[in-house]
């Protein structure tokens, strides 16, 4: 286990390096703690159309899981598209050009996806967003046209050049449902599949995540899969369902916990919004990364680098504030 966490830790450690756009060279895909986890994901498709992976942003592990998947020779058999929260919808024809078509960008337009999306909420800070995008671009240069994997954009289109005060922001305030709509819209209406990849309170099945806005239109279709973590009372699920120290997939339906109410597991960071659901109804599995390392990545990015740009997001940032005052001063609970 050791042995193969240090070479895993080596390829992460490649691909962070890759900036401004470098070519990301993925290794093909020996035997890997995370091969099972991969493989049950992967399986899902069996069943549902979308595997909506709620990830914990800036974490190791996630991105160590996503390099995995899109490594897999089964990834472009079964997936069409990847949606993700880290790239703005504004700039979805950038994606397709540089993606689908294989097109040349340079870094100077590329990396508004991920500065414009959500008004910076540190997509910029941390490299593994940004290598996610060329890892993609990796594989699908690889594949003939009609294989490729489309990257579609998840958070609301934004044009910054036309916002000047708060009053321009009412995306701000919904920017969770978003999602639904792209995935109705781009994916399932189309008969397509997807793999989500979104914080993991946008992707739990009850109000408050998406997943739960496409249900009646599409039952059954999406797959939640959830981190284990402190939000999610870690150390007690593992206790009840005896973890050892291997990563694996946890299905919720097929065991104990499913049946006990959420509240025994979600309570910790948040109040449960709904009472008296059950866990097996918010989630239909967990990742468990065992006693895999799983730091938070550093923050590094040539973004924050750039004087101009660095002026813009103090620009942006004082917009949002506004914006949050002004909805606090109006009663709104939730500002972001």
């Amino acid at each position: 286990m050791a042995h193969l966490f240090i070479l895993a830790s080596l390829v992460f450690c490649l691909l962070s390096r890759a900036e401004g756009g470098t070519p990301v060279r993925l290794a093909a895909a020996e035997a890997h703690p995370l091969e099972g986890i991969v493989q049950g994901i992967l399986a899902a498709y069996d069943e549902a159309s979308v595997v909506c992976l709620g990830e914990r942003h800036g974490r190791q592990m996630d991105y160590e899981l996503w390099i995995r998947l899109l490594q897999h020779p089964d990834f472009p058999k079964k997936v069409d598209t990847i949606l993700v929260e880290f790239a703005d919808a504004h700039w979805q024809g950038w994606l397709d050009r540089y993606y689908l078509e294989g097109e040349d960008r340079p870094l100077e337009e590329l990396q508004r996806v991920w500065r414009d999306a959500s008004g910076g909420r540190g997509w910029d800070r941390r490299p593994i967003y940004r290598q996610l995008f060329f890892a993609v671009r990796e594989m699908n240069l690889r594949l003939p046209r009609e294989e490729r994997v489309r990257v579609l954009a998840g958070d609301n289109p934004t044009d910054w050049s036309r916002i000047k005060t708060w009053r321009d922001l009412p995306w701000f305030i919904d920017r969770g449902s978003f999602p639904a709509v792209v995935l109705d819209q781009e994916v399932l209406s189309k008969g397509l599949t997807s793999l989500v990849i979104y914080g993991a309170g946008h992707c739990e099945r009850w109000k408050g995540g998406f997943p739960s806005e496409l249900e009646e239109k599409y039952p059954g279709q999406v797959w939640v899969v959830l981190p284990m973590s402190e939000r999610y009372n870690r150390e007690r699920i593992r206790l009840d369902l005896d973890l050892g120290e291997e990563p694996a997939l946890v299905h919720v339906a097929t065991s104990p916990v499913a049946a006990r109410p959420a509240s025994d597991y979600l309570s910790r960071q948040r109040p449960i919004r709904v009472s008296g659901v059950k866990l097996g109804a918010v989630v239909d599995a967990f990742l468990y990364f065992g006693t895999l390392p799983d730091p938070v990545v550093p923050v590094h990015s040539r973004d924050l680098e750039d004087p101009a740009y660095a002026r813009e997001l103090k620009r942006r940032n004082k917009i949002v504030k506004v914006w949050a005052e002004e909805h606090w001063k109006r009663g709104w609970q939730n500002p972001p």
